[in-house]
């Protein structure tokens, strides 16, 4: 205890407490450090798809055809008459004034137009809405990730390679409307440094996602594709994690992140559409998002709450299944409970690219700066992150 006090001496009070928090034998950022590789759900929404199908229905419609109509005798003696030919007045009965009339060669009936409804099979080819069903994925993913500031430091800084291997099952159910939906996402997670194996850790991640849709409409005139319309989502959410020392040993942390959030994703930026046709999309978009988040740990220095906003912007290249895009998210943190006081304004910057070559496959990379600006100016780092990674997806109905 005196070894303690004399070490304050000649100190800020500020500096003196978070000393004594360093102190306590844990990573002050081991939040953030693990959000870093707990992959998020690759989905939240289960989207109404549909199919193109042929439709068959009868329809009536008119015709003029022509007839032959039987003339009276009245007729065939008129019609007789306009040919010259005079029915002789001795002829008093019916069957002679015809026998006459035949010999004669007067016409025993006319041909005339008449309408004519009459029916047909039509088929057209119609979009039929396809009922959805829940989904069930599995989802492996492996990645590379070289920090040039792996310890997350302001003085001390140490670079490093980590290795991660993940894997997940991710459950979509269809939840009310047209595409909201229930998503669950349960997997573990295995976080190797190379220069700082202390920091080295194993986990467990749970997540339950409610997402509505707002809104979706078409912002390019004539156009009636996904990639063309711009999406208004609305999020509820709770996340768990649990993490361990490697091999799944000592309780490291248990945080448990009730969130709320807003996006709008697709939006057009200029009028240049990429895509084959009936697929076409936008080929530069934006997306945006809001969220607010309450960070709830076992460690109570780490209890927090957070708001982040963040803004995409991506580009579709003429390869197909590739896509491109850079994120700015800004994110103010709130610890509650941290000795001395403590509130973080965090910066990140990320540019990556991901190449789908099939269903099943997707391969990307990308690197990461991040700032950290702290109100316990021994917590302010910033540092790059470099991150090749391959993911592997199988779809269960």
């Amino acid at each position: 205890m005196v070894a303690t006090v004399y070490s304050c001496l000649g100190h800020g009070s500020r500096d003196c407490v978070a000393s004594e928090a360093r102190a306590q034998g844990f990573d002050p950022n081991i939040v953030s450090r693990i959000e870093t590789f707990i992959p998020p759900s690759p989905e939240t929404v289960l989207p109404t798809k549909t199919e193109k199908v042929k439709e068959e229905h009868k329809e009536e419609y008119s015709v003029t055809v022509e007839e032959k109509k039987e003339l009276t005798l009245v007729e065939r003696e008129a019609a007789a008459k306009e040919m010259g030919v005079v029915v002789p007045l001795g002829l008093r009965s019916t069957t002679a004034r015809k026998a006459y009339l035949n010999l004669r060669n007067v016409p025993t009936n006319r041909v005339v137009k008449v309408q004519k409804k009459r029916t047909r099979i039509v088929t057209k080819t119609v979009e039929k809405k396809l009922p959805r069903k829940t989904v069930v994925r599995g989802i492996a993913g492996s990645s590379y990730n070289y920090a040039t500031n792996a310890n997350q430091a302001d003085v001390g800084i140490i670079p490093d390679s980590i290795d991660s291997l993940n894997g997940n099952l991710l459950i979509l159910v269809p939840a009310g409307r047209e595409e909201d939906t229930v998503s669950f996402l349960l997997g573990p997670s295995a976080v190797r440094y190379v220069a700082l194996p202390s920091s080295s850790f194993d986990a467990l991640n749970a997540s339950v996602t409610y997402t509505r849709l707002l809104g979706r409409r078409q912002t390019a005139p004539g156009y009636n594709t996904g990639g063309t319309a711009t999406t208004d989502l609305f999020s509820l959410g709770i996340d768990g994690t649990s993490v361990y020392e490697p091999g799944f040993g000592e309780n490291q942390i248990v945080i448990a992140t009730p969130s709320i959030g807003w996006s709008r994703s697709n939006i057009g930026l200029g009028d240049k559409l990429c895509g084959d046709k009936g697929n076409e999309a936008y080929c530069y978009y934006a997306d945006v998002s809001l969220s607010l988040s309450e960070t709830l740990a076992d460690i109570q220095s780490q209890i927090g709450t957070a708001a982040v906003m963040a803004v995409t912007i991506g580009w579709r290249p003429p390869v197909k299944n590739l896509s491109l895009w850079a994120t700015g998210s800004l994110q103010g943190v709130y610890f509650s409970d941290y000795p001395g006081g403590r509130q973080d304004l965090v910066f990140v910057g990320s540019g990556s690219f991901n190449w789908t070559p099939n269903a099943k496959l997707s391969l990307g990379a990308g690197v990461r700066f991040t700032q950290q600006l702290s109100t316990q100016s021994d917590l302010d780092w910033n540092g790059f992150n470099a991150f090749p990674q391959v993911q592997v997806n199988l779809k269960f109905h």
